[in-house]
């Protein structure tokens, strides 16, 4: 029994520190909804700022730019709101759904250098986001 308890003390303080993080790491953590939706809508408007494949392709997103109404009935809702608050004289905001159970899509609409507007969709993994989210 006392072995058990003496293998403690063979670590030295920076070998058990790291131990000690390595396991805080390794905790199972709750993560809320709201936090996965946020880190999405950051992580999508990185990915439209940046307007880089690399990024996209590093967060296991797919992008898509629509110039008439999608098939897809939620990229089409989304397509119907935009119309509507433009048409009331409203400037959209971009916009995140959830596209269960392990997506979530960023949409966003601009307008084209005609004067067309144009909705540009991004979709991003559920399981990036969270990863996204764990310690380092």
């Amino acid at each position: 029994m006392a072995s058990l308890f003496s293998c403690g003390g063979n670590l030295s303080d920076q070998e058990r520190k790291a131990l000690q993080e390595e396991m805080a790491n390794r905790e199972i953590r709750q993560i809320r909804d709201e936090e996965i939706v946020n880190e999405a809508l950051d992580m999508a408007r990185s990915i439209r700022e940046s307007d880089s494949d690399s990024l996209l392709t590093a967060l296991g997103a797919e992008k898509s730019v629509y110039y008439a109404r999608p098939e897809n009935e939620k990229l089409a809702e989304l397509w119907d709101a935009y119309e509507e608050a433009i048409g009331n004289g409203i400037q959209p905001e971009d916009n995140i759904q959830r596209d269960y159970p392990d997506w979530l899509i960023y949409t966003f609409i601009d307008e084209g250098d005609s004067g067309k507007y144009f909705m540009t969709s991004i979709r991003i993994a559920k399981k990036s986001v969270v990863l996204s989210l764990q310690p380092k």
